[in-house]
């Protein structure tokens, strides 16, 4: 189970790292690490992430690791994670955010119709458009689960980072 954490969690850094130049905002002062612009020729970075990874969910202390070795492998990126546990104050926080223009460059939420509103605000990169300029992206997540967490309108704009299943028993 922790590999398949690490994995979507990997997935999920990896679309952190993709998204770095759609939409990020420039940050005058030195990234992670002390970074500048002279050390190694790129213009610092500050994106702002929102995730489900965050208080007592187990799979926090994997993100955070996912983090550092993101912030170490580009040091001219800082990351601000404002991650919390999923609740119904965190949901309201989130679509607050975004009906004020405080919404974050990567977001981890939910596809259903609970993503409806911060979905109306059109400020989400479709799949179709980052796969013309990143034609591999999410290339090794199945097509089921991509058609997995299609928004109710219909368009994809998330690639799976965590996924449940039921089942039915009989005995």
């Amino acid at each position: 189970m922790k590999k398949k954490a690490l994995s979507i969690l990997l997935a999920a850094a990896m679309m952190a790292s993709v998204l770095a130049g759609c939409g990020s905002s420039a940050n005058n002062a030195p990234a992670s690490g002390g970074k500048t612009e002279a050390d190694d020729g790129k213009k610092p970075v500050t994106i702002k992430t929102v995730s489900m990874f965050g208080g007592t969910d187990p799979n926090a202390a994997i993100y955070q690791d996912i983090n550092e070795q993101f912030s170490k492998e580009y040091p001219y990126i800082t990351l601000e994670d404002n991650s919390q546990s999923s609740d119904e104050e965190w949901k309201a926080s989130v679509a607050a955010n975004f009906s004020v223009g405080n919404e974050p460059d990567v977001l981890q939420f939910f596809t259903d119709a609970t993503a409806n509103t911060i979905v109306a605000t059109d400020k989400f990169v479709t799949i179709d458009e980052i796969k013309a300029e990143y034609p591999d992206y999410a290339g090794d997540t199945l097509p089921a689960a991509l058609e997995a967490v299609i928004n109710t309108d219909g368009v994809s704009r998330a690639v799976p980072t965590t996924g449940y299943w039921e089942g039915l028993f009989c005995n």
